[in-house]
């Protein structure tokens, strides 16, 4: 598919949690066809925009596995579900995009993670294409007066997502309290 990163190459065999590795940190269009191709494509397609609804993604449809088709749509509200869901039900998810880089025998991948650096940073996904522009879902320990909170911020069509990520950040840190 479209793109190089993840270097995964013809033949090499990895597990399905090993392929979440090039797709969390690298965002390997190729990672996440190969894991479409664990049963029949159509199939697998079909059983993503299942367990959408199946979590109340009502909003949200999937047309191939690596969120490259201008067909794959979603709402802001249905990407916090998601992150909701993720952050309950599939934290290892949130733990792998939080990784400098994992290595793999012979492989190395690297996060591309703009706020990986961040101390607050509790995980998250960016992405584009050419319908949705830069896109990003992240979550972050906030600080309020003593009490940590973790906020998801979700960022669609942006032109400079850590400039607009930092905006909503400091709208949170002047704007909300918890009592």
């Amino acid at each position: 598919t479209y793109g190089t990163q993840g270097e995964l190459k013809k033949g090499e065999t990895y597990t399905v949690h090993e392929l979440f590795y090039p797709l969390l940190l690298e965002s390997s269009n190729d990672a996440a066809e190969a894991l479409a191709m664990t049963k029949d494509r159509t199939s697998f397609i079909s059983d993503m925009n299942g367990k959408a609804k199946s979590i109340g993604l009502l909003n949200t449809a999937y047309e191939d596995a690596s969120g490259l088709s201008p067909h794959n749509t979603s709402t802001v509200t249905d990407l916090f579900r998601l992150t909701q869901y993720i952050s309950r039900y599939r934290n290892y998810i949130l733990e792998i995009s939080t990784e400098k880089k994992i290595e793999l025998g012979k492989k190395t991948w690297f996060s591309n993670s703009r706020f990986r650096s961040d101390k607050s940073y509790v995980g998250g996904k960016n992405g584009y294409t050419d319908e949705a522009l830069k896109t990003q879902v992240v979550l972050f320990d906030e600080d309020f007066g003593g009490e940590k909170r973790t906020i998801a911020y979700i960022v669609l069509r942006s032109t400079d997502v850590a400039y607009d990520i930092k905006m909503l950040r400091d709208y949170v840190h002047k704007n909300v309290e918890y009592k």
